[in-house]
């Protein structure tokens, strides 16, 4: 059996040279469990390849406090961004204020 770390997943999450790659390892943590992460994984939130994830799995994390990231991609071409992006903010906009 193979013993594999959440921090060695985070690792991969992070890791820009995977690219799309990633995009499975972020939605792994999306589970209240692993709100602790959501730090690192927002930073990467500029990053095309992943961002719809990011912001799905930072929701599905519970994460609060990230409103001011999200109002940032309330205007986006990305049609699962914006509304990624809202839900949150409908969510947790009240709760971070």
């Amino acid at each position: 059996m193979i013993k594999i770390s959440t921090r060695s997943l985070i690792e991969i999450a992070l890791n820009k040279n995977a690219k799309r790659g990633r995009q499975s390892f972020i939605m792994l943590f999306g589970y209240v469990q692993f709100s602790e992460y959501a730090e690192p994984l927002i930073q990467q939130i500029d990053d095309d390849f992943v961002q719809l994830h990011i912001l799905d799995t930072i929701y599905k994390m519970r994460a609060e406090g990230f409103s001011n990231i999200m109002s940032n991609y309330i205007n986006s071409k990305n049609t699962g961004v914006r509304n990624t992006a809202k839900k949150y903010l409908l969510k947790f906009a009240s709760k971070s204020l």
